[in-house]
C-alpha cells in the first residue's frame, strides 16, 4: 500500500508540473480520472491491520445480529448505532465487509474533492496536500473517524454558506461520537476579531503547560461522572506529555502565525474564514489537553484536517507567482508525505 500511496503522490506532482506548463481544464479531468482510479486500486488493495479487520468482521457478523438488532452489534462492539444502520443499509448492497467500506472510503474522499474542485487554480494543489498527510488514513483505516471527520468538512463548507446547514453537526457524532465536539464550530462563524483566536490560543498553550487536565483525574467527584473508556484511556500508556518543540507543534503554530498574518485575506471568503478560525480554535484546544495525550491527537484529528485546504491556500497567499506556488506545494507535500509514509512503517 505505502508503495501505491507514495506513486499517487509522485504522480499528482507530475501532473501539476504539466499543468503549470501548458494549462488545460478539460486534461485536468482527464489527470483526475487517472488519479482516482489508481485511487480506488489503493482503497480495495490496501493493508489489513486491526482497525480495518474489525470492521470487516464486524459487517461479517452483521447478519447474525438481524434478529436481535442494533442493541446487540452496539453492545459488542461498542460502535455507535449511526454506523451500525449505515453498516446494515451496506449488507443490501454487498456481502463483502471490504468492498463496502472501500465504498465507503470513496465516497468520503468524494466530498473532499468536491470542495477543492470549487477551487480550480488550487485544485491540484490541494490533492497535493490531501494525498501527504495522515488525514487520507482515516478513509482507509479508521472508517468511523474517516466518515465523521468528512461530514464536519462538508458541514462546514455548506454551514459557511447558510446558517440553516447548522443541524449538521450534530450527524458526525452518529458515526463516531467524540466529534460531538464539532458543535462547538456553530458560534466560530460569527466571532471575527483576529485578537480573539490569538488570545485564545495562547491561554491554551498555558493553561495545558501548566495547569493542564490532569486534576480532573483526580477529584474524586469529578472522576465518578468521567466516562469509562475515557478514564482509561487517560490510564494507558498513550497518556504522555506532548512537549511543545516537537515538530508537529511548531508546524500547528508556524500555520497559526500565517493565518493570523493572513486574516483579512481570509475574511474575504466565508468557506476560507470559516475553516481558519475552526484550525486555530482546534489547535488551541490541544494543547490546552496536552497533559492528555490521546485525546489531543484525537482533537487534532477532528478541527485540523482543514490544514489539507489552509496550506494550498496559505502558499497562494505567500508566492504570487505560479511555478513558486507549485515548487512550494511540491516542497510541503514531500515532507509531509516522509512524515505521513514513516508512520505507517
Amino acid at each position: 500500500m505505502i508503495l501505491t500511496y507514495v506513486f499517487i503522490s509522485f504522480l499528482l506532482t507530475l501532473l501539476l508540473a504539466i499543468d503549470i506548463a501548458r494549462p488545460n481544464i478539460r486534461k485536468r479531468y482527464v489527470y483526475i480520472g487517472v488519479i482516482s482510479i489508481l485511487f480506488v486500486f489503493l482503497f480495495y488493495f490496501r493493508d489489513f491491520n486491526t482497525d480495518f479487520e474489525a470492521y470487516v468482521e464486524f459487517f461479517t457478523n452483521l447478519e447474525s445480529y438481524n434478529q436481535s438488532g442494533v442493541g446487540e452489534a452496539k453492545n459488542k462492539y461498542s460502535f455507535e448505532a449511526g454506523f451500525i444502520i449505515y453498516s446494515y443499509i451496506g449488507t443490501l448492497i454487498t456481502d463483502s465487509g471490504k468492498l463496502f467500506y472501500t465504498l465507503t472510503a470513496i465516497l468520503i474522499s468524494s466530498v473532499y474533492w468536491y470542495i477543492f474542485a470549487k477551487d480550480e487554480d488550487r485544485y491540484l494543489q490541494y490533492l497535493m496536500v490531501y494525498f501527504s498527510t495522515f488525514f487520507i488514513f482515516n478513509e482507509l483505516i479508521q472508517i468511523r473517524q474517516g466518515t465523521a471527520t468528512c461530514l464536519i468538512v462538508l458541514a462546514c463548507y455548506l454551514y459557511s454558506r447558510s446558517s440553516k446547514s447548522a443541524f449538521l453537526f450534530f450527524t458526525p457524532a452518529l458515526f463516531h461520537s467524540s466529534t460531538i465536539l464539532s458543535i462547538l464550530i456553530l458560534p466560530l462563524k460569527f466571532i471575527n476579531r483576529r485578537w480573539f483566536f490569538i488570545v485564545f490560543l495562547l491561554f491554551s498553550i498555558v493553561y495545558g503547560y501548566t495547569i493542564g487536565v490532569d486534576f480532573i483525574f483526580q477529584v474524586e467527584f469529578i472522576k465518578s461522572y468521567i466516562p469509562e473508556k475515557l478514564m482509561s484511556y487517560y490510564l494507558s500508556v498513550y497518556s504522555l506529555d506532548i512537549t511543545i518543540d516537537t515538530a508537529r507543534n511548531i508546524k500547528y503554530l508556524v500555520l497559526c502565525y500565517l493565518i493570523f498574518h493572513f486574516w483579512d485575506d481570509f475574511s474575504k471568503n466565508q468557506f476560507y474564514s470559516l475553516i481558519a478560525k475552526v484550525y486555530v480554535f482546534g489547535i488551541a484546544l490541544s494543547f490546552a489537553l496536552s497533559s492528555f495525550y490521546i485525546l489531543s491527537i484525537r482533537i487534532g484529528q477532528l478541527f485540523m484536517v482543514f490544514e489539507v485546504i489552509l496550506i494550498p491556500f496559505l502558499i497562494s497567499l505567500i508566492f504570487s507567482n505560479p511555478k513558486v506556488r507549485a515548487v512550494a506545494t511540491y516542497l510541503v507535500s514531500t515532507g509531509l508525505l516522509y512524515k505521513s509514509t514513516i508512520s505507517m512503517l
